[in-house]
């Protein structure tokens, strides 16, 4: 498959940590072997792949060829729910081989196909020239199916001009191919995490749905008392003031921060791994905590620290 970019853009000074990335394992487009290359490539010193639902490349991230310089760290993301809130955790450090962690995503995955299912059947009832072939051809090739995919596909038949032209008319929330998804509670997911050995992240928190300052900070210190561990500062969509929030509510929360580009290759082709939108940077300040807090819980950090 033909590459639009080399899915990094040159910055001064260097992105060094990425925490936050998809493979082909889930709805990214370049493989885990492919995305250790263009970590290689921008000389990251600690890139975390965290596949939705899914540990499925983590093998292959971790056995890709690197300079030891490049340190990796394997992850997970859950989309759960707390009463009518959803949030993505973001697991990092697990232990790929847990059980309990292989049959939650197991549950989650079999959910998710439900879900694709009845989106497919809508777009195909809407009379798109999408077919029930199209459909079985990406089960087969994806092992973690999402919106993205069919939003590609869309693409590729010339229904939509882009893959924001596709969410925002048939995938988006309240459009006609959407239907709303299963997710774990969001107490299971932090005792999974937490039983898998890894550290349990909120991710991108001021994201999704307005939220105040004040009940962010409700927010986390209830989740804190409750197991989270961590929240992510770091992302490309917050602005300076946002960083700046998050890292004061994870103060006064006593958690620790993570932070990443939540690169998922031409899905989303804007957002560079490493840099996100071309000025994100995750301070290096962040990993040590991480890491103890990972193997105080008897999960997997890098060999070479």
């Amino acid at each position: 498959m033909a590459r639009k970019h080399d899915y990094f853009k040159p910055t001064a000074p260097p992105p060094q940590v990425d925490l936050h990335c998809h493979s082909t394992a889930s709805d990214g487009t370049l493989t885990p072997t492919e995305l250790v290359r263009v970590a290689v490539g921008l000389r990251l010193r600690l890139l975390g792949l965290t596949d939705h639902d899914s540990v499925g490349g983590l093998a292959e991230f971790l056995a890709a060829p690197a300079p030891p310089s490049l340190l990796r760290l394997g992850g997970v993301e859950i989309s759960c729910e707390d009463g009518s809130r959803r949030l993505h955790l973001v697991g990092l450090g697990v232990r790929a081989d847990d059980p309990a962690l292989l049959a939650t995503l197991a549950e989650v995955r079999s959910w998710r196909e439900q879900r694709n299912r009845e989106m497919a059947t809508r777009l195909i009832d809407l009379g798109l020239p999408v077919g029930t072939e199209d459909f079985s051809r990406l089960l087969a090739e994806v092992d973690v199916l999402g919106r993205p995919h069919l939003a590609a596909l869309l693409v590729e038949r010339k229904v939509c001009r882009t893959m924001r032209d596709a969410f925002s008319r048939f995938l988006g929330h309240g459009r006609p191919g959407y239907v709303p998804r299963r997710v774990s509670p969001l107490d299971e997911a932090i005792r999974v995490i937490h039983g898998a050995g890894g550290v349990a992240v909120w991710g991108h928190p001021l994201t999704a749905g307005s939220v105040t300052v004040a009940k962010f900070q409700r927010l986390a210190c209830d989740y804190a008392e409750r197991g989270l561990d961590g929240v992510e500062a770091y992302y490309p969509e917050f602005t300076p003031h946002q960083v700046r929030t998050v890292v004061q509510v994870a103060g006064k929360a006593g958690l620790l921060l993570s932070g990443g580009s939540d690169f998922h290759g031409e899905h989303i082709p804007d957002i560079a791994l490493g840099t996100g939108y071309g000025d994100l940077h995750v301070p290096t300040t962040v990993v040590a905590p991480l890491l103890e807090r990972i193997a105080s819980h008897g999960g997997v950090v890098p060999t070479e620290l």
